[in-house]
Protein backbone atom coordinates (compact mmCIF):
# COMPACT_ATOMS: atom_id res chain seq x y z
CA UNK A 1 0.00 0.00 0.00
CA UNK A 2 1.77 3.07 -1.29
CA UNK A 3 1.81 6.60 0.13
CA UNK A 4 0.47 9.30 -2.35
CA UNK A 5 2.66 11.78 -3.16
CA UNK A 6 -0.24 14.09 -1.77
CA UNK A 7 0.60 11.75 1.79
CA UNK A 8 -2.53 9.62 1.70
CA UNK A 9 -3.35 6.26 1.74
CA UNK A 10 -3.91 3.98 -1.52
CA UNK A 11 -5.47 0.94 -0.99
CA UNK A 12 -4.55 -1.66 -3.67
CA UNK A 13 -6.95 -4.54 -4.85
CA UNK A 14 -10.02 -3.93 -2.33
CA UNK A 15 -13.63 -5.35 -3.04
CA UNK A 16 -16.03 -2.36 -3.59
CA UNK A 17 -19.60 -2.41 -1.83
CA UNK A 18 -22.07 0.05 -1.83
CA UNK A 19 -20.34 2.74 -4.53
CA UNK A 20 -21.63 5.86 -4.77
CA UNK A 21 -19.56 7.57 -6.87
CA UNK A 22 -21.19 9.36 -9.75
CA UNK A 23 -23.93 10.78 -7.66
CA UNK A 24 -24.58 12.08 -4.48
CA UNK A 25 -26.71 10.54 -1.83
CA UNK A 26 -29.80 13.06 0.24
CA UNK A 27 -26.91 14.50 2.46
CA UNK A 28 -24.82 15.33 -0.52
CA UNK A 29 -21.84 12.63 -0.14
CA UNK A 30 -19.70 10.43 -1.87
CA UNK A 31 -19.31 7.03 -1.03
CA UNK A 32 -17.73 3.60 -0.83
CA UNK A 33 -17.87 0.50 1.83
CA UNK A 34 -14.26 -1.17 1.02
CA UNK A 35 -14.00 -4.83 1.58
CA UNK A 36 -10.26 -5.85 2.87
CA UNK A 37 -8.41 -9.34 3.22
CA UNK A 38 -7.49 -9.73 6.94
CA UNK A 39 -4.00 -10.83 5.06
CA UNK A 40 -3.62 -7.66 3.07
CA UNK A 41 -0.27 -6.04 3.50
CA UNK A 42 -2.53 -2.91 3.32
CA UNK A 43 -4.24 -3.57 6.43
CA UNK A 44 -1.20 -3.02 8.94
CA UNK A 45 -0.41 -0.10 7.40
CA UNK A 46 -3.70 1.41 7.15
CA UNK A 47 -3.98 0.91 10.94
CA UNK A 48 -0.32 2.39 11.88
CA UNK A 49 -1.81 5.29 9.28
CA UNK A 50 -5.07 5.67 12.20
CA UNK A 51 -2.53 5.49 15.20
CA UNK A 52 -0.23 8.36 13.32
CA UNK A 53 -3.36 10.62 12.65
CA UNK A 54 -4.73 10.20 16.15
CA UNK A 55 -1.36 11.28 17.71
CA UNK A 56 -1.27 14.46 14.60
CA UNK A 57 -4.53 15.36 16.71
CA UNK A 58 -4.39 13.84 20.10
CA UNK A 59 -0.76 13.76 21.12
CA UNK A 60 -0.28 12.03 24.40
CA UNK A 61 -3.97 10.95 25.00
CA UNK A 62 -3.67 9.51 21.04
CA UNK A 63 -4.15 5.74 22.71
CA UNK A 64 -6.55 6.27 24.90
CA UNK A 65 -8.91 8.21 22.35
CA UNK A 66 -7.88 5.45 19.68
CA UNK A 67 -8.89 2.55 22.13
CA UNK A 68 -12.27 4.61 23.15
CA UNK A 69 -13.20 4.96 19.75
CA UNK A 70 -12.52 1.19 18.76
CA UNK A 71 -14.36 0.28 21.58
CA UNK A 72 -17.51 2.31 20.75
CA UNK A 73 -17.26 1.51 16.86
CA UNK A 74 -16.24 4.64 16.09
CA UNK A 75 -13.05 3.87 13.97
CA UNK A 76 -13.14 3.74 9.89
CA UNK A 77 -11.73 0.60 10.17
CA UNK A 78 -13.13 -2.11 11.54
CA UNK A 79 -14.42 -5.73 11.28
CA UNK A 80 -17.13 -7.24 8.34
CA UNK A 81 -18.13 -9.40 10.97
CA UNK A 82 -20.04 -6.91 12.65
CA UNK A 83 -22.39 -6.82 9.60
CA UNK A 84 -25.71 -8.50 9.20
CA UNK A 85 -24.05 -11.80 7.61
CA UNK A 86 -27.09 -13.38 6.71
CA UNK A 87 -28.13 -10.67 4.38
CA UNK A 88 -23.89 -10.07 3.54
CA UNK A 89 -21.96 -13.44 3.50
CA UNK A 90 -19.23 -11.41 1.81
CA UNK A 91 -18.33 -9.16 4.87
CA UNK A 92 -17.94 -12.33 6.99
CA UNK A 93 -13.83 -12.63 7.90
CA UNK A 94 -13.04 -9.93 6.35
CA UNK A 95 -12.17 -5.87 7.61
CA UNK A 96 -14.13 -3.26 6.10
CA UNK A 97 -14.12 0.73 6.11
CA UNK A 98 -16.56 3.35 4.69
CA UNK A 99 -14.78 5.89 3.06
CA UNK A 100 -16.52 9.74 2.13
CA UNK A 101 -16.38 12.74 0.32
CA UNK A 102 -18.43 15.86 0.08
CA UNK A 103 -16.47 16.62 -3.27
CA UNK A 104 -17.05 14.12 -6.43
CA UNK A 105 -14.57 11.67 -6.16
CA UNK A 106 -12.41 10.88 -9.63
CA UNK A 107 -12.68 7.22 -11.08
CA UNK A 108 -10.61 5.76 -13.30
CA UNK A 109 -10.13 2.52 -15.69
CA UNK A 110 -7.19 1.74 -17.62
CA UNK A 111 -5.80 5.19 -16.76
CA UNK A 112 -9.03 7.26 -18.42
CA UNK A 113 -12.44 8.65 -16.37
CA UNK A 114 -14.91 6.55 -16.04
CA UNK A 115 -18.55 8.33 -16.52
CA UNK A 116 -20.48 5.19 -16.58
CA UNK A 117 -21.60 4.06 -13.23
CA UNK A 118 -22.31 0.09 -13.77
CA UNK A 119 -18.36 -0.11 -14.55
CA UNK A 120 -17.70 0.10 -10.43
CA UNK A 121 -20.15 -1.93 -8.91
CA UNK A 122 -20.37 -3.84 -6.02
CA UNK A 123 -17.93 -6.71 -6.20
CA UNK A 124 -14.99 -5.79 -8.24
CA UNK A 125 -11.94 -4.54 -7.29
CA UNK A 126 -10.34 -1.56 -6.93
CA UNK A 127 -7.39 0.31 -6.39
CA UNK A 128 -8.79 3.21 -3.74
CA UNK A 129 -6.91 6.58 -2.47
CA UNK A 130 -8.32 7.50 1.23
CA UNK A 131 -7.13 9.92 3.64
CA UNK A 132 -8.44 9.65 7.65
CA UNK A 133 -9.33 12.28 10.17
CA UNK A 134 -10.37 12.92 13.61
CA UNK A 135 -13.51 14.16 15.38
CA UNK A 136 -13.86 15.01 19.04
CA UNK A 137 -16.65 17.14 18.88
CA UNK A 138 -20.11 16.84 20.59
CA UNK A 139 -21.62 14.60 18.20
CA UNK A 140 -18.67 12.02 17.97
CA UNK A 141 -15.55 11.22 18.65
CA UNK A 142 -13.21 9.20 16.64
CA UNK A 143 -11.68 8.23 12.96
CA UNK A 144 -13.27 9.16 9.71
CA UNK A 145 -12.31 7.67 6.37
CA UNK A 146 -12.32 10.76 3.12
CA UNK A 147 -12.62 9.65 -0.04
CA UNK A 148 -9.76 10.01 -2.19
CA UNK A 149 -10.60 8.51 -5.62
CA UNK A 150 -11.48 4.73 -7.47
CA UNK A 151 -9.38 2.81 -10.14
CA UNK A 152 -11.01 -0.08 -11.64
CA UNK A 153 -8.83 -3.00 -10.89
CA UNK A 154 -10.62 -6.33 -11.77
CA UNK A 155 -13.91 -7.46 -12.27
CA UNK A 156 -15.56 -9.19 -9.82
CA UNK A 157 -18.53 -11.59 -9.31
CA UNK A 158 -21.45 -9.15 -8.19
CA UNK A 159 -22.62 -8.74 -4.71
CA UNK A 160 -26.31 -8.35 -3.19
CA UNK A 161 -27.78 -10.44 -6.24
CA UNK A 162 -27.41 -7.44 -8.80
CA UNK A 163 -27.09 -10.47 -11.35
CA UNK A 164 -26.08 -10.26 -15.17
CA UNK A 165 -27.59 -7.71 -17.03
CA UNK A 166 -28.70 -8.98 -20.71
CA UNK A 167 -26.73 -9.46 -23.80
CA UNK A 168 -27.54 -9.40 -27.46
CA UNK A 169 -28.20 -13.03 -27.28
CA UNK A 170 -30.55 -12.57 -24.31
CA UNK A 171 -32.73 -11.59 -27.11
CA UNK A 172 -32.81 -14.04 -29.49
CA UNK A 173 -36.16 -15.72 -29.03
CA UNK A 174 -36.79 -19.59 -29.47
CA UNK A 175 -39.14 -20.23 -32.12
CA UNK A 176 -41.59 -22.13 -30.04
CA UNK A 177 -41.47 -20.54 -26.34
CA UNK A 178 -43.96 -23.57 -25.07
CA UNK A 179 -41.86 -25.66 -25.97
CA UNK A 180 -39.34 -24.59 -23.63
CA UNK A 181 -41.00 -24.04 -20.61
Amino acid sequence: MPMTKSGKLRLDNVRVSFPRLFEADENGKYSVSLIIDPSSPDLELAKRYIEKKAKDKWGEKASTKLKQAYASGNVVLRSGDTKDIDKYPEYEGMMTMNAYSKLKPPVYKDGQPVTDPSEIYSGCYCNVVVDFWCQDDANRKGVNGVLGGVMFKKDGERLGGGGNLATAADFDLEDDFEEVI
